[in-house]
């Protein structure tokens, strides 16, 4: 077969919708394009939101489907929620569907129990929100609501919180403690809530990493260990750990370092402890090269989404 090459768009040459989707896809990612520092969690930014009774409303907002641009405008969408008699809890799905044969895109509600997005040659469905519909429910609340956005980013770029800490943090011997950051190298999306974590803002398969370096005392046989956690909900994970044992010389630095490629999901948060059994108070150095460094960067999606 011979090869077939096309170029576009030219002046003298047509192109069509399947064009400009093959090439604008590739400018940004699927995904809500946020308009202020953070995405808003229920004026703006497509928010899902409890509305009367069995109604949720989708606040204005702007997002990126493949290459598609959706604006919504002025007041909220109001989408119907069927009435819930299996017995049980129901998740239905929220999303924001583009139609690629019939030229348009729509909020659309997808019915539980089983509720996935549809992502094909025809359609492709941006999740906005999960919504728990209790048994016999007569109205939604705002804790039944699970938010499903990821934002739509320039390609290359994914949300990333890079943190340093500028003063030596000491440990006594014996003893775990949290580590906090003070310095943001990076925090384009907001992750660096309180000083000890990152929080996650939306979810996805991340990599999360830790790097610190330890002054040394003598001895003949010590351990320096740092470990990663992951919070979900009140649910502690050790999610990586690594560590150093072994003599101490005077003078000479020890790094220690972790990381872990993990999913993780929208308020999850991560943390490290720290901890030595040499026998003294050991210092992890924060100078220059030295600085400890923590970060979490999203690299896709999860989910199949």
């Amino acid at each position: 077969m011979p090869a077939i090459v096309n170029s576009f768009p030219w002046d003298d040459t047509p192109s069509y919708e399947a064009d400009w989707r093959d090439m604008m896809e590739n400018m940004r990612s699927t995904g809500i394009i946020v308009q202020g520092s953070l995405m808003d969690g229920s004026t703006g930014d497509c928010a899902v939101s409890p509305g009367t009774g069995l109604q949720v409303k989708v606040a204005p907002g702007k997002a990126w489907v493949k290459g598609h641009m959706w604006k919504h405008t002025a007041d909220y969408i109001y989408l119907p929620i069927n009435a819930n008699t299996l017995g049980a809890p129901r998740t239905d799905l929220i999303v924001l569907r583009a139609d690629f044969t019939n030229n348009f895109m729509t909020y659309t509600v997808i019915q539980g129990p089983n509720a996935v997005p549809i992502n094909n040659s025809t359609t492709w469905d941006l999740p906005l929100a999960e919504v728990t519909v209790q048994n016999n429910a007569s109205s939604i609340s705002a804790t039944d609501i699970k938010d499903r956005r990821v934002t739509s980013n320039h390609a290359g770029f994914r949300p990333i919180c890079i943190l340093r800490n500028s003063t030596s943090k000491s440990l006594a011997t014996g003893t775990n403690a949290t580590l906090s950051w003070d310095t943001e190298e990076l925090n384009p999306v907001g992750m660096h809530l309180v000083s000890d974590r990152i929080t996650i803002r939306e979810d996805g398969v991340y990599e999360v990493g830790c790097s610190t370096v330890w002054e040394t005392v003598a001895n003949s046989d010590n351990l320096r260990r740092i470990i990663l956690f992951r919070n979900r909900a009140g649910t502690v994970d050790a999610i990586a750990h690594g560590s150093s044992r072994g003599a101490g010389v005077v003078g000479v630095d020890v790094g220690v370092s972790a990381r872990r490629v993990i999913d993780l999901q929208k308020d999850d948060y991560v943390y490290v402890t720290a901890y030595n059994d040499s026998g003294a108070t050991l210092n992890i150095k924060a100078s220059g090269l030295y600085s400890p460094v923590f970060w979490c960067m999203k690299l896709g999606e999860s989910k199949g989404l």
